[in-house]
């Protein structure tokens, strides 16, 4: 109880995380699986973060997850790309 005494207390001993993390470059990706469609939930994500890491200065990535080959689908990586070129400025 002391320790979140002294931290209200004594507010500037470090800076609050926020403000820690205001110097980082902002740096969102959105990750698929190439097993089939992509959802609109998906489409909703990828706009949201690209529209996040534009309005920041940051980065987007678009990593496509390739770890269950099992389930992989034979050319959903390419109607990734297309969903995603249709709706690009």
């Amino acid at each position: 109880m002391r320790h979140r005494l002294s931290a209200i207390l004594c507010p500037f001993s470090s800076p609050p995380l926020s403000l820690q993390l205001m110097n980082k470059k902002v740096r969102v990706r959105f990750a698929p699986s190439p097993t089939g469609g992509l959802h609109l939930g998906g489409v909703r994500t990828v706009l949201y973060n690209y529209l996040f890491a534009r309005k920041h200065g940051g980065d987007f990535i678009l990593r496509i997850e390739d770890t269950d080959q099992s389930r992989y689908v034979d050319g959903a990586e390419q109607y990734i790309f297309n969903c995603l070129k249709w709706g690009r400025p």
